[in-house]
């Protein structure tokens, strides 16, 4: 099969970069390593889901400058993520800050990601546990998957090093990861 752009693990990362990756046009795969999309989701918030937080400024996350903040967390505030889960329809509550799935179930959120990547035709493929990527210039071929782009979207900082460096690549980190 051939993608435009392959993303690396199926969290709610991934499930978003693929969301917003087809809605531009592109032909996207999903390879994600567990026997599902998105299952860790359903233990954040103790099972409610905690979308987002309204107070979200530099001074609450660890040793993160206020150009990194910018960077990865200024782009996507939580006014933008709850606009961006209302237009797929899910209503939101305001709990002391704290954005919750109207019906405080962390499923719901699921269920939504995973009917927005259906309707956009990215296709996901799981229990991908041995995924190996090798690059031919200008494409990324993971196992027998060849893209443009690959994305590595995973909580596991070590992964992008063994499945990156092999090619050469150059990894960025937000600081306090890989200590």
């Amino acid at each position: 099969m051939k993608y435009d752009t392959i993303i690396i693990g199926g969290g709610a990362a991934g499930m978003m970069a693929g969301i917003f990756a087809a809605r531009k046009g592109l032909k996207v795969c999903i390879v994600e390593h567990m026997d599902r999309v998105g299952k860790k989701i359903l233990s954040t918030g103790n099972g409610k889901c905690n979308i987002t937080n309204m107070d979200m400024t530099c001074d609450k996350y660890y040793d993160l400058s206020q150009e990194d903040f910018n960077k990865v967390i200024g782009n996507f505030m939580p006014e933008e993520i709850t606009a961006f889960f209302k237009e797929l329809g899910l209503l939101t509550i305001n709990k002391n800050g704290y954005i919750y799935p109207h019906s405080e179930q962390a499923s719901t959120v699921l269920d939504f990601l995973r009917n927005e990547l259906d309707r956009l035709g990215v296709q996901i493929y799981c229990d991908a546990k041995n995924a190996k990527i090798t690059k031919k210039i200008p494409k990324f071929i993971v196992v027998f998957i060849y893209a443009l782009l690959c994305i590595i979207a995973s909580i596991d900082s070590n992964l992008g090093y063994v499945l990156l460096m092999p090619l050469g690549a150059i990894l960025f980190m937000s600081r306090g990861q890989g200590k």
